[in-house]
């Protein structure tokens, strides 16, 4: 089938009137199309880099816009910040362009490359921003941003954040070496933080959920993860026999969090077969019976979906001599 003029909104090859108008409200704004990076046949936009001075001890950024058009009623800007390996995005997807460049815009560079007293932290943002928003909200559907992604280097290690379909984030550790960590590494930091898991010997798994209503999800998230960066410049400079003494009781407390599905699981069984044998039998209770039935089945679906089962060893002192490299290795 043949792409749909550009002229009608559909998607398809982009023609040089087409293009004008899209560009229009950019231009405005000192962009300049990048004509030779561009793919007007899929109706793709991309603007000159702009350069960014160092400010605030954040290094030059590199700056570029790009406007796609997955669908004739969609369009997606894309800004990407580089500086020095690092990178960072910040998207949004509506149906005004020039809506869409105002939900960038307002998102401050320095949101995205942020400077924390241990280490540069970079992180990625989406938003949406359609004609049926409400007057006033900067983002449209959605009045905020949601925060889709970050990392770190802190030492020998990289920390990776990034977007699920829910509203948790999957958190990742690695290095190039064999990593010695323990499970609740992160979850002594709060009831958020999910038990890490080895995925192999030079990385680590694990989530973050986050409290509180979806406006204010991101602005949690970057401090649960700001937390995390210094927590681990932290860790990494001490011996891990003294992770023990400094986070006794927040590794007692991760411990108990890590049985309450297992304990929540027994006890609704064990409630379950109380009722069965000694409610009396008539045919309301009969009825509560059956209502209960579905909710143990929910309770059971929940548990081994979102929680792990499991009975954790009582946590003690660590006995590896370093959280990086095998003992053979070089110091790290």
């Amino acid at each position: 089938m043949a792409p749909s003029p550009p002229g009608s909104g559909g998607p398809g090859t982009l023609t040089q009137h087409a293009l004008l108008e899209l560009v229009a409200p950019f231009s405005k704004r000192g962009y300049r199309v990048d004509l030779p990076a561009c793919d007007r046949k899929r109706g793709t936009i991309v603007f000159r880099a702009q350069e960014l001075p160092a400010k605030d001890g954040l290094p030059e950024l590199m700056s570029v816009l790009r406007l796609e058009r997955p669908h004739r009623l969609k369009f997606k800007l894309v800004r990407v910040l580089e500086a020095d390996g690092r990178r960072a995005t910040m998207t949004a997807v509506g149906d005004e362009p020039q809506a869409l460049l105002d939900a960038v815009e307002s998102m401050p560079v320095a949101r995205q490359f942020h400077l924390t007293e241990a280490g540069l932290v970079t992180r990625s943002y989406y938003a949406e921003r359609w004609r049926a928003g409400t007057p006033g909200r900067p983002f449209g559907g959605p009045a905020w941003p949601r925060l889709t992604g970050a990392q770190a280097h802190v030492g020998p290690l990289g920390l990776v954040a990034s977007d699920t379909e829910g509203r948790d984030l999957n958190i990742e550790l690695h290095a190039e070496r064999a990593l010695h960590l323990t499970a609740d590494f992160f979850s002594v930091l709060g009831w958020g933080w999910r038990p890490l898991r080895p995925d192999h010997p030079g990385r680590w798994k694990g989530t973050l959920r986050p409290s509180g209503r979806a406006k204010e999800r991101a602005a949690r998230l970057e401090g649960e993860l700001d937390r995390a960066v210094k927590h681990l410049a932290d860790t990494l400079a001490t011996a891990p026999a003294d992770f023990h003494r400094t986070h006794r009781r927040a590794r007692w407390r991760a411990a108990m969090q890590r049985v309450l599905p297992l304990l929540t699981l027994l006890f609704t069984f064990v409630a379950f077969i109380a009722a069965v044998r000694w409610v009396p039998k008539t045919p309301a209770m009969h009825m509560v019976m059956q209502l209960a039935s579905f909710v143990a089945i929910g309770v059971v679906y929940m548990s081994m979906r979102h929680y792990r089962l499991e009975l954790p060893a009582p946590p003690g002192p660590l006995r590896q001599a370093r959280w990086v490299g095998r003992d053979g290795d070089d110091h790290v």
